[in-house]
């Protein structure tokens, strides 16, 4: 994570411990292929949907001030 991403120093931290760090590259780009697995159409619109069902559920409450 980088926590100051306008400091170039900051930024170019995380990139050189990419570069340096072969299992690191691997593990984050085996994650990032299984992500992008689950992220099909039907997934996502079974996510939406759900989302949709849960915000339906609930009730909106105003308070006055």
């Amino acid at each position: 994570m980088v926590r100051e991403p306008w400091n170039p120093d900051a930024l170019a931290e995380p990139l050189r411990k990419l570069a340096a760090d072969v299992d690191l590259r691997q593990r984050l780009g085996e994650r990032a292929r299984q992500r992008a697995e689950e992220l099909t159409w039907d997934n996502v619109a079974h996510q939406t949907m759900d989302v949709y069902r849960e915000v339906a559920g609930q009730k909106l409450t105003r308070t006055t001030p």
